[in-house]
């Protein structure tokens, strides 16, 4: 019974908890991955200025430079991407890759044109997680704007990415520190269950104890307290002390047995009724006083025989 409760409590209280800790972990790894993409989009949104400026010609002209300042160009960018751990490309109108500050981040050298329709609605960058359709050749944080002359024609698109491998990093940590702080959390649950289901159903196991001794015919947990009372009860006189067991109910004849022997012991044979004493004798066809003389004349060998001399009463 007590491990069937202790189980079911168990169940009960692991399933509170994994539940709620997944609610728990869910949101926070929700919030985190949320807080960490807004923290990338920010870092890529302030490099769009430094791109811009740093690439006017291309912004204005929607034309590569050439020779020494293309060389030169292409070195600017490199060192804008190291110092924002990012890497950057232009597009022209197509979508088609005219520059990149590291070319082995591209795997593809034409963006889709629904990636630049976006921004073209967007009110300032468009922000979007993924490799472009293949694109790059990793996922990344991406941040695209849309660049435009001063006559306000569109001269080409702006791409500015960050690897999302800290971002897969951060979730294979979370998801280690949730498993570990799972198992603790059980770890937990299992002893406080254990202690809990201990002070609770210890009552109960000792009512179910005693219930499952009574119906297999043991009543010594309520006889031996039964006997000692009723013996109290008689107050040394055997036929009363009797007289009650039989009254009081329940397992008469133990009651009796325990509490019989207690009175007569203190009272002796005389005070045992002389008629109970012949209805016995001739039931039983017996000589009480010759039996108890024998048991009495042996006290004096049992506090100094030994094991042989007791062999031998057994013999005899």
């Amino acid at each position: 019974m007590r491990k069937s409760v202790s189980v079911a409590f168990f169940s009960l209280m692991s399933t509170l908890l994994i539940f709620g800790t997944v609610i728990m972990g869910g949101s926070e790894l929700v919030l985190f991955s949320n807080y960490f993409a807004q923290e990338r989009y920010d870092v890529l949104d302030e490099v769009v200025n430094v791109a811009q400026r740093t690439a006017s010609h291309l912004v204005q002209e929607a034309a590569l430079p050439e020779g020494e300042e293309l060389e030169a160009l292409n070195t600017k960018l490199e060192l804008i991407g190291e110092s924002a751990e990012v890497y950057l490309f232009f597009t022209d109108c197509d979508g088609n890759v005219v520059l990149a500050s590291d070319p082995d981040d591209l795997a593809g050298d034409v963006v889709e044109a629904s990636v630049l329709e976006k921004s073209a609605k967007a009110k300032e960058n468009y922000h979007v997680f993924g490799t472009l359709d293949g694109v790059l050749t990793e996922k990344s944080y991406i941040s695209v704007h849309e660049m435009r002359s001063e006559s306000g024609e569109c001269t080409g698109y702006l791409f500015l990415c960050s690897s999302g491998d800290r971002l897969v990093e951060f979730r294979n940590e979370f998801f280690s520190n949730f498993f570990l702080s799972a198992c603790l959390m059980l770890l937990v649950a299992s002893v406080l269950t254990k202690v809990m289901m201990h002070k609770l159903t210890d009552p109960i196991q000792k009512v179910t104890d005693a219930a499952q001794r009574f119906g297999g015919g043991d009543l010594s947990a309520d006889s031996i307290p039964s006997a000692i009372a009723l013996f109290l009860l008689g107050k040394g006189d055997v036929k009363k002390t009797l007289e009650y067991c039989v009254n009081f109910g329940g397992d008469c004849d133990t009651n009796g047995a325990m509490a019989g022997a207690k009175v007569g012991a203190m009272a002796g044979i005389d005070a045992v009724p002389q008629v109970w004493r012949d209805k016995i004798s001739e039931m039983n066809a017996c000589n009480f006083a010759k039996d108890a003389d024998e048991i009495l004349a042996l006290i004096p060998q049992w506090h100094v025989a030994s094991e042989s001399d007791v062999a031998d009463l057994i013999k005899e």
